[in-house]
């Protein structure tokens, strides 16, 4: 579904390959910070660009919507149902042909990805459409690159995607690291032979 973009919205892209308690963590961690009322989307990525997600681009929206269900977050399809590359400057041109408006729209990035974001595809532009939300962790030094971007410092949680998907990979999926539907769902894809994750044959 589209979001409404009447109430402040926050958005959450990646490839989320598989999206697993780490990132819940950061949503609701960053939810909490803003007023009532914020709604906040993942985004999930058709193609991210510069990285190859494993597992298809439907099992990953699957995966989302079983870890989402319940939390009080929703799901924006638009870069999946896009050919070529996610660029978040496309993803934020489509939010303000939809409505937004920079003053209550929001764009939320890790710190690594914050590093990295003046090589993005045109970075000045994106600041014009969306703030920026960066999450840190504490004691993490990070310069900010702008005044206006909001520095966010949560707790650490220790999951990770690839993390999670070495040890899915070896038929081992690691209920700490993952919201229980999603948990079940992948032991039963390894069940049936059906994990995306799981080392091909021969290999």
């Amino acid at each position: 579904m589209n979001p409404s973009f009447s109430n402040s919205t926050v958005l959450f892209g990646g490839s989320f390959d598989p999206v697993h308690l780490g990132h819940l963590h950061v949503a609701q961690e960053c939810l909490a910070s803003f007023p009532l009322g914020t709604e906040l989307f993942f985004v999930p990525a058709g193609m991210s660009p510069g990285k190859k997600s494993v597992a298809s681009p439907q099992d990953r929206l699957q995966f989302l919507e079983l870890a989402t269900q319940n939390r009080g977050f929703q799901i924006w399809e638009f870069e999946l149902t896009r050919q070529g590359p996610s660029y978040t400057l496309e993803t934020l041109l489509e939010a303000h042909r939809l409505g937004a408006r920079k003053a209550n729209l929001y764009w939320l990035l890790g710190a690594d990805s914050y590093a990295s974001f003046p090589t993005w595809r045109s970075p000045e532009k994106i600041r014009e459409l969306a703030q920026l939300v960066v999450v840190t962790r504490p004691g993490q030094n990070l310069e900010r690159q702008q005044d206006e971007d909001i520095l966010l410092k949560i707790p650490q949680h220790p999951a990770s995607s690839s993390a999670v998907r070495e040890a899915c990979s070896r038929g081992e999926i690691p209920f700490e690291s993952l919201p229980e539907p999603l948990f079940v769902h992948l032991r039963h894809l390894t069940l049936q032979s059906k994990n995306p994750y799981a080392i091909p044959l021969g290999k």
